[in-house]
């Protein structure tokens, strides 16, 4: 069985075997993390590779059925679980989701928009820099957590980095302090073009922030409005902040999300009072949640294959990862014998399971263990107790009833 996994590594994974352990200990290192544990060895036997190859081959072969165009939408996630196989609840999802794309504590991609143009006083840029390396220093930056971008820009945008590119907060302040003052004309809507570019590296499901910072009109004003709807339509929040008498303050609240989401300074020396407004509106401080102003800024875009099978491993862990007993066994999704129950039976047993078996069950199992069961009321706003099985049944019957009842009108 050794000799042939090479050959299987190389023929279906496109990777050495030497590669694909690597490519294996990092996965499990990853997932152990994601669930708290802190181990550092990884054993692992040719046996259990093997088994892993054929699972993984097997995701990927169901992926490509079930989304031909290779993107898969978050909502369609418990739908690509069954086709696998497997049978999470939907809570089981969504934290495996989370530990992955949002990460803990402070969570965001964020993007510095900076016009460096205008600006013929070194003091003042300085004091513009100043500004950005507090606001990022404040920030918890981890590829799991804040990540940061930032676009310097005059008549074109210059040594700027993306979201990707830097995984600590050291080298994103040594790159900050990098950039150079280069006065130019202000083509604002090339800096909020490449900033959209940026966000197409987002993780799905997280916060989008640009922190937009300009001393002059843009020199293609509609041009800057164009982009300006389009990060909009992406789920982009931005704050506006302009400095000095130049300023074009209808551009500038066109500019913003909302209202609040626009600051207006007479000098860069007033850029420290911001500062102290976005720690709190962007709630950077680790004991609360960011501001979201608008239902855009968590649009998730589709998840791609090697996402997709990031979730169902952290959900589903690799047998090196020692996290089998992450599988616990509850009433509404039993596990037997180490195997879902759900996968033990077959499509035309599960169809013919109707709902009501199921609520008998809970029923009489809540009258076992309390002698009543709380529900809606059909006489009056609110629940009552019923002791009685048939009366519950019936009680649910048309609870159920008159909710699509009232779905229909």
């Amino acid at each position: 069985m050794a000799t042939s996994i090479p050959r299987q590594a190389v023929l279906e994974n496109g990777a050495s075997l030497p590669r694909f352990l690597a490519f294996y200990r990092e996965l499990v290192s990853r997932i152990r993390a994601r669930h708290g544990s802190m181990q550092n060895s990884c054993r692992i036997s040719l046996t259990e590779v093997e088994r892993f190859m054929n699972l993984k081959q097997n995701y990927e072969r169901m992926f490509r059925e079930f989304c031909p165009d290779g993107r898969l939408l978050k909502d369609d996630l418990m739908g690509f679980f069954n086709r696998c196989d497997l049978w999470p609840t939907q809570g089981d999802i969504n934290r495996s989701f989370d530990k992955i794309f949002r990460g803990s504590r402070n969570t965001a991609e964020v993007v510095f928009v900076l016009d460096c143009s205008n600006n013929s006083d070194v003091v003042d840029f300085r004091d513009q820099i100043k500004f950005v390396r507090a606001v990022v220093d404040t920030l918890d930056i981890a590829p799991d957590r804040t990540r940061v971008g930032v676009v310097p820009y005059n008549e074109d945008v210059y040594n700027a980095f993306g979201i990707n590119q830097y995984s600590n907060k050291g080298d994103v302040l040594e790159a900050i302090s990098r950039i150079k003052l280069c006065p130019g004309l202000t083509r604002t809507d090339l800096a909020l073009r490449l900033m959209q570019d940026m966000f197409k590296d987002s993780r799905p499901g997280v916060q989008k922030m640009a922190i937009v910072v300009i001393d002059a009109p843009s020199a293609a004003r509609e041009k800057t409005r164009a982009e300006v709807l389009r990060a909009h339509d992406m789920g982009v929040e931005i704050f506006a902040i302009g400095i000095g008498p130049e300023v074009d303050e209808e551009e500038l609240a066109h500019m913003a999300s909302t209202p609040e989401h626009v600051f207006l300074v007479h000098d860069t020396r007033s850029l420290v009072l911001v500062r102290r407004h976005l720690e709190h509106r962007f709630r950077l401080d680790s004991q609360s949640t960011p501001y979201v102003a608008s239902n855009k800024s968590h649009v998730c875009r589709p998840l791609s294959q090697s996402e997709t099978l990031e979730i169902v491993w952290t959900a589903y862990p690799p047998e090196a990862c020692d996290l089998q007993d992450k599988a616990r066994s509850r009433w509404i999704r039993p596990v037997v014998g180490g195997k879902e129950a759900y996968a033990l039976l077959d499509d035309d047993i599960i169809r013919q399971t109707g709902i009501r078996p199921c609520l008998q069950l809970v029923i009489q199992s809540r009258l076992r263990r309390d002698g009543f069961i709380i529900l809606p009321s059909d006489v009056r706003e609110g629940v009552q107790r019923v002791t009685n099985e048939a009366q519950a049944l019936d009680l649910i019957d048309k609870f159920i009833k008159d909710r699509r009842w009232i779905k229909i009108l």
